[in-house]
C-alpha cells in the first residue's frame, strides 16, 4: 500500500479521535471544550511550525496535509535536523492533546474505548508504515528504523539484524 495513503488514513484515525473528544467535552462543558479547541489549535500550528516546517522530506511526507500546510505558512523555514528538545517538546505537546479528554471520555466508557482504538491504531500506521518508509534520517523516530535490516529465516520469524548506519533511507523508500 502507498505511503500516502497509510499517512492519510493516520492523519483520519487521529482526526476522528480528538473529534470524538471535542464533543464529549462540549456537550459536558461549553467552557472546557472551548479551552480545548484553543489548546488543539496552538498545538497543532506549533506542531506544524517546529517539526513538519523543518523537516526536509515535507515535500513527499506521507501525511501529506501538514507537509502541504508548513511549506505554505512557513515558508522561508529551512530543512535543519530535529533537537532532542524540539521532539521532547512535541512528544508533550501530543500528550497534552491525548490526556486533557481523558476525564470526560471515560464517563462514556464506550467513547473512551473508541477514542483509545482509534490513537492506537493511528500509532501503528505511523510508526510500522509512514515512519518506516520516511526518507528524514535526522527525525528520532525514523532513527529506530535506520540501522537495521529485516531478515525472515525458515520459520519465518522476523529477526532484527544490526547492520551498518550506513543504509541508504531512499532506497528504502522505493520498496
Amino acid at each position: 500500500m502507498n505511503i500516502k495513503i497509510h499517512g492519510l488514513l493516520s492523519l483520519l484515525l487521529v482526526g476522528v479521535a480528538v473529534t470524538i473528544s471535542i464533543v464529549i467535552i462540549l456537550l459536558q462543558s461549553i467552557l472546557a471544550g472551548s479551552m480545548y479547541l484553543i489548546v488543539l489549535l496552538a498545538v497543532s500550528v506549533n506542531v506544524i511550525k517546529d517539526f513538519c516546517a523543518i523537516c526536509p522530506s515535507r515535500e513527499t511526507c506521507g501525511h501529506l496535509i501538514p507537509g502541504y500546510i508548513a511549506k505554505t505558512i512557513f515558508p522561508n523555514l529551512t530543512a535543519r535536523p530535529f533537537t532532542k528538545m524540539g521532539f521532547i517538546s512535541l512528544l508533550l505537546q501530543i500528550a497534552l492533546i491525548v490526556v486533557i479528554p481523558q476525564y470526560w471520555l471515560f464517563k462514556k466508557l464506550e467513547l473512551f474505548i473508541l477514542y483509545w482504538l482509534l490513537f492506537i491504531t493511528a500509532g501503528i500506521e505511523i510508526f510500522s508504515m509512514v515512519c518506516k518508509k520516511c526518507t528524514n534520517g535526522h527525525c528520532p523516530s525514523n532513527r529506530h528504523f535506520k540501522g537495521f535490516a529485516r531478515k525472515i529465516n525458515n520459520k519465518q520469524n522476523i529477526q532484527l539484524l544490526h547492520t551498518s548506519n550506513t543504509v541508504d533511507i531512499q532506497e528504502r523508500h522505493k520498496t
